[in-house]
């Protein structure tokens, strides 16, 4: 069975946790078919750093609880998938606003000047609300 098509396998529990997309899954499973040796789909995913180790152990926790018999098992692997879903979406976050600021700082010295323009960062005026014109 493909991994893709088994909602308890390694990949698509590392995809529904929001730490590898479906193109980076593809990419490994494609990898693994084509080793000489056997890879473990997990650890080629680390070897490749598309995740840590650490993402890979949740992963393993949740799949063993999704696949039990016993229905708080289920319960919680889904909420382990979750909340390490609601963790990456955090840290996506917080990038993206370390990267805007960044971003900002560096269109007031000019290098990115094209924003800067688009932020009235250049020639020190600010724009009028009333009719966008610069004082």
């Amino acid at each position: 069975m493909n991994p893709k098509d088994d909602p308890t396998s390694i990949g698509a529990i590392l995809v529904k946790m929001g730490v590898v997309t479906e193109d980076e899954l593809a990419l490994a499973i494609e990898e693994q078919a084509n080793a000489s040796i056997e890879h473990l789909l997990g650890k080629l995913l680390v070897a490749n750093g598309v995740c840590s180790m650490e993402q890979v152990e949740i992963a393993l926790a949740a799949q063993q609880g999704m696949r039990s018999d016993e229905e708080h098992k289920q319960a919680v692997a889904i909420a382990s998938i979750a909340m390490t879903r609601k963790q990456m979406v955090r840290v996506a976050g917080r990038k993206m606003i370390s990267r805007g600021e960044e971003i900002a700082e560096k269109s007031g010295s000019g290098l990115y000047p094209a924003v800067a323009m688009k932020m009235n960062l250049v020639g020190g005026g600010k724009k009028d609300p009333g009719n966008g014109s610069s004082q």
